[in-house]
């Protein structure tokens, strides 16, 4: 009975063996197949789950799913060929960020690529608009690389495709296709991927072009760190006032929004004022800032369908208009119409530095004050127009028409279409004040308080101060406006 056991055993193992090799051998003749063929892959985005790893798959023509290498030209007589098995991830060579349609004939997507590669090949981008209606129509992309001096594995691109007709506009539908390939393909062949797909019908030419759904967008930097909530509250509480209601606030998470941070913006979003994009899982790949150039351009060209004109700055940054001296007194969508009629497409105004420690105090018993450290940054904080022994650093933010650029910067564009036109703003016209290194961390702000307009002398060794209360005195505007748009919020530091 025993021996008949074993004998029973063994032939299921081997039974189990086969079956297991049977599967193998399908996995790779099926891969083979693919490759060979170079038909367009069932896992192109929006067909099908990520691809899945072929495992013991491995030989001389492929090692895995992601990369298929082509062994055939090795030349066998030139010594013993040594074969490398990869395990895990070097570099991609191109990664999606997001893909958005111009205008009828104009496409560009925002993708991350390996600057290494990128320095050692030449990469070619294609663009293939593919539908069932005409035959594919291809062209070349023209690449715009923003951020390639910054020093990190992986740069932020953006791929202008523009085909000589239009596509896709009489309700057919079709499919944006990328390939990024090697001038010399010796090993690698071509990444293709759809980019992009348009239902039947979906297109509509209202959408590029005015009435757009809001006036203005604001893209700001991927937020990381400890981030205050209670700043980003007065953030965005002043900032939705100071834009107005058809404004759209859009904000990068990755790791700054917080439980208590998102708890600040919940009610902005509900609101349909404020969206969030979670975008943590990009930290996997070793980009400049937090991949702060990627998302700024992705935001950008998502804004060229939704807005007349998109900002670029920060949270610890408060614009704000001077009073004129007139009896009409502008406002910020007065400023960006005359901009509009000059046919200016890119505006730039100056940064302002706030002292992040430097608190005004009107008296000198400053215990007077128990609730100092619940005031909000912007009422007790001084505008340093002070001697400091150096010269502060002007900085500028900008804000464009999204429409008429090609890609974007941090502090200006440098991608403008044809007809763009840059104007800086006069410092008695659009400022932004800031407030540099308030937003990102939890602890009280005042560390000392100038008694006087002159500014008596302090520890921080800054004198001869000319205080500036300008956005103090706004502070309870800002309070009863946040109270009836989104009701009272908690102060959480």
């Amino acid at each position: 009975m025993k021996a008949s056991k074993r004998i029973l055993d063994t032939y299921a193992g081997v039974l189990s063996m086969n079956t297991a090799l049977v599967l193998i051998v399908i996995n790779c003749l099926f891969l083979v197949f693919q490759i060979s063929s170079n038909a367009p892959s069932i896992y192109e985005r929006g067909w099908w789950p990520p691809r899945p790893q072929l495992m013991g798959c491995v030989n001389a023509t492929t090692t895995t799913m992601d990369e298929p290498l082509n062994m055939s030209s090795i030349d066998l007589s030139r010594g013993d060929v040594r074969f490398f098995h990869p395990h895990g991830i070097a570099s991609r060579l191109i990664v999606e960020v997001g893909s958005y349609r111009n205008g009828p004939r104009t496409f560009s997507s925002v993708v991350m690529t390996s600057k290494h590669l990128n320095n050692l090949h030449e990469i070619l981008y294609e663009c293939e608009w593919v539908s069932s209606d005409d035959p594919p129509l291809k062209v070349k992309a023209r690449p715009i690389k923003p951020d390639w001096n910054m020093g990190r594995l992986y740069g932020t691109m953006v791929l202008v495709c523009e085909f000589p007709r239009d596509v896709g506009t009489d309700a057919e539908g079709g499919r944006l296709v990328l390939t990024a390939g090697y001038a010399e393909p010796v090993f690698r062949s071509p990444e293709r991927f759809v980019a992009l797909t348009e239902m039947r019908g979906e297109y509509n030419a209202s959408r590029y072009a005015p009435p757009y759904p809001y006036e203005i967008t604001f893209c700001g930097s991927p937020l990381y760190g400890n981030i205050s909530p209670q700043r980003v509250r007065e953030w965005i509480a002043y900032h939705a006032w100071f834009f107005g209601e058809k404004t759209l606030f859009i904000f990068q998470d990755a790791g700054g929004i917080h439980e208590e941070v998102y708890r600040v913006l919940k009610p902005w979003i509900d609101i349909g004022r404020v969206r969030v994009q979670n975008l943590r899982q990009a930290e996997v790949y070793d980009g400049y800032y937090h991949h702060q150039f990627t998302m700024l351009n992705d935001c950008m060209l998502m804004s060229q369908t939704l807005a007349n004109w998109t900002f670029f700055f920060d949270v610890d940054e408060f614009l704000y208009i001077p009073p004129s001296g007139e009896p009409y007194q502008p406002t910020i969508g007065s400023i960006l119409a005359e901009k509009a009629r000059n046919n200016v497409t890119q505006i730039l105004f100056q940064n302002v530095k706030v002292s992040d420690g430097l608190c005004w105090k009107s008296t000198r018993r400053v215990l007077d004050e128990p609730k100092i450290s619940r005031k909000w940054a912007f009422e007790k904080l001084v505008y340093a127009n002070c001697d400091y022994g150096w010269k502060p650093d002007e900085s500028r933010k900008y804000a464009v028409q999204p429409q008429r650029v090609w890609a974007t910067g941090v502090h200006r564009s440098e991608h403008m279409k044809l007809d763009g036109k840059q104007e800086d703003m006069e410092i008695t016209t659009l400022r932004a004040y800031h407030y540099h290194n308030t937003a990102n961390g939890r602890t009280e702000l005042c560390r000392e308080f100038p008694l006087s307009p002159n500014g008596e002398p302090n520890s921080l060794n800054v004198r001869n101060c000319t205080l500036d209360f300008s956005m103090a005195t706004l502070a309870p505007t800002i309070k009863s406006y946040e109270l009836a748009m989104v009701g009272k919020q908690p102060f959480i530091l």
